[in-house]
C-alpha cells in the first residue's frame, strides 16, 4: 500500500491502444492486453537504464527507475527489483545530493522496505530543495496509512483527491478508507475513479479490482472475493498478489485444481516467499508431501535471507509464515513489526502470535497496548477482550477507577 498513489500515476502511462484484454463478462472495459502491458513496462525499464548509462547523474531518471522497478516488483512478486530500487536510490543521493528528485526516489525506496523515518528525513530535504508537493505528500500520505495514522493519512489522500481528482488520487484515497475501516466509502470511491479513468493500461484497473477482492474477503464474500482477483489476473496475467489470494480461497473451498491453475499464471521470476509458502501448502492438501517439504524449504530460505536484509519489509509476512511453524519466531517477528508499523493488522498478528506460543505475559501486554488504538478489524476487538480477561490487573491502572 505504501507506493499506491506514485506507481498509479505513473502506471497509467502504460496503455497501448494495440490489442485489448478479455476481462470477465461482468465488466466491459477494455484494457490492453496483459501481456502487452507487462512488455511495455519491461521496455520503459529498459529505457530508463539505457538513459542512466548516458547520465548516471539525473534524478529525474533514477526516480523514475525507481518508480517503475517498484511496480514491477510489487505487481509481479520480483523481490530483486526492490533491492535494484534501493541500490538505485542510495545513489542518487550520493550523484545528484542537489536533486530533489533523487531524494524522492531514495524516500520511494525506503518506504518500500518499511523504513519510514528515514524515509520521511528524505522528503524533508527533497522539499526544501524544491521538490514538487504532490509526490512527496502522496508519500507522506502512504507512510502515514502504513504506520496506523489513519487521520492524517485520510485527510491528506482526501486533499489531493479534492484538489485533483483522477485514478491515482482517488485510488489512493480508497485505499486510505479501506484502511480507516469505511469499506463502503471506499468501494464507493473505487468505482468513482473507474468512471474518470479514459486509459487503455490495465494496472489501475487491476489494481481496484484487487483491493474490492481484499474488500470481500475481509467481509467474508469469498465468491466475490474470488471473482474479483480473477478479474485481475485476467487483466493482468502474473499478478502476484492476486494469485496468491485466489489460491488461498480456492483451497479453502476444496478446489485445488482451481488453486493450481491461479499459481500457475505467476512469472516465472517471482520471488516473494508468500509464493513459496501457498504452494506447500497447496502440496500438503493434494497428500505430496515432498513437494510441500521442498517449497515450504525454498520459503524458509528466501525468509531467512530477506530478514538478514530487510527485516522491517518482511518482518509481518514472516510472523505470518512461521505462525504454524514456529511460534516462537512467529512472535519475535510479529512483535518487529509492531516497532514499525503500529497498525490494527499489526495488532492482531501479535496477539496471535503470542497466543500460539503461549505466551501470556506478552498477549497481555499486546492487549493493553492494542486497546489503545482504533480498529476496523472486528477480530480485533474480540481478540483483545479475550487476551485482557485473562490478564492480571495493570499495576500502572491500579485506583484510576472511580
Amino acid at each position: 500500500m505504501e507506493r499506491t498513489a506514485i506507481i498509479l500515476s505513473l502506471l497509467v502511462a502504460l496503455g497501448c491502444s494495440r490489442g485489448s484484454s478479455k476481462p470477465p463478462p461482468e465488466t466491459a472495459r477494455v484494457t490492453t492486453d496483459g501481456l502487452l502491458a507487462r512488455s511495455n513496462l519491461e521496455a520503459m525499464i529498459a529505457g530508463r537504464e539505457g538513459m542512466l548509462a548516458r547520465d548516471p547523474d539525473s534524478g529525474p531518471v533514477r526516480l523514475t527507475l525507481v518508480t517503475l522497478l517498484q511496480a514491477r516488483a510489487s505487481t509481479y512478486g520480483r523481490v530483486e527489483d526492490l533491492e535494484r530500487a534501493e541500490q538505485l536510490a542510495e545513489q542518487a543521493v550520493i550523484r545528484a545530493p542537489r536533486s530533489p528528485e533523487a531524494w524522492l526516489a531514495r524516500a520511494a525506496s525506503r518506504a518500500s522496505l518499511h523504513r519510514f523515518a528515514e524515509a520521511s528525513t528524505d522528503l524533508d530535504k527533497a522539499l526544501s530543495l524544491g521538490a514538487e508537493p504532490a509526490p512527496a505528500a502522496a508519500q507522506r500520505a502512504s507512510i502515514a496509512l502504513a504506520t496506523g495514522q489513519f487521520p492524517a493519512a485520510l485527510a491528506l489522500a482526501r486533499a489531493r483527491a479534492d484538489r485533483e481528482p483522477g485514478m491515482a488520487t482517488l485510488s489512493a484515497l480508497g485505499v486510505a478508507l479501506v484502511e480507516s475501516g469505511d469499506g463502503a466509502g471506499a468501494s464507493r470511491t473505487f468505482s468513482r475513479a473507474l468512471a474518470m479513468y479514459r486509459d487503455t493500461s490495465p494496472f489501475p484497473v487491476a489494481f481496484i479490482d484487487f483491493q474490492e477482492g481484499l474488500l470481500a474477503e475481509q467481509a467474508g464474500d469469498f465468491a466475490r472475493a474470488a471473482e474479483r482477483y480473477r478479474a485481475v489476473i485476467a487483466r493482468l496475467p502474473g499478478h502476484a498478489q492476486g494469485a496468491v489470494h485466489l489460491a488461498s480461497i480456492e483451497m479453502a473451498l476444496g478446489r485445488y485444481d482451481s488453486a493450481d491453475r491461479a499459481l500457475q499464471t505467476l512469472v516465472r521470476e517471482a520471488s516473494d516467499p508468500e509464493i513459496f509458502a501457498t504452494r506447500a501448502e497447496l502440496d500438503r492438501r493434494r497428500g505430496d508431501l515432498a513437494g510441500a517439504a521442498r517449497e515450504e524449504a525454498a520459503a524458509r530460505r528466501r525468509y531467512e535471507v530477506l530478514l538478514a536484509r530487510h527485516p522491517d519489509a518482511f518482518a509481518d509476512h514472516a510472523a505470518r509464515f512461521f505462525l504454524d511453524r514456529e511460534p516462537a519466531q512467529a512472535l519475535h517477528w510479529a512483535m518487529h513489526n509492531l516497532e514499525v508499523r503500529k497498525t490494527p493488522e499489526g495488532f492482531d498478528l501479535a496477539l496471535s502470535a503470542a497466543l500460539r506460543a503461549r505466551d501470556s505475559a506478552a498477549r497481555c501486554e499486546i492487549a493493553r497496548r492494542a486497546a489503545t488504538v482504533g480498529t476496523a478489524i472486528p477480530r480485533l476487538g474480540l481478540r483483545i477482550s479475550d487476551a485482557l480477561a485473562t490478564c492480571p490487573v495493570d499495576p500502572r491502572l491500579a485506583g484510576t477507577a472511580g
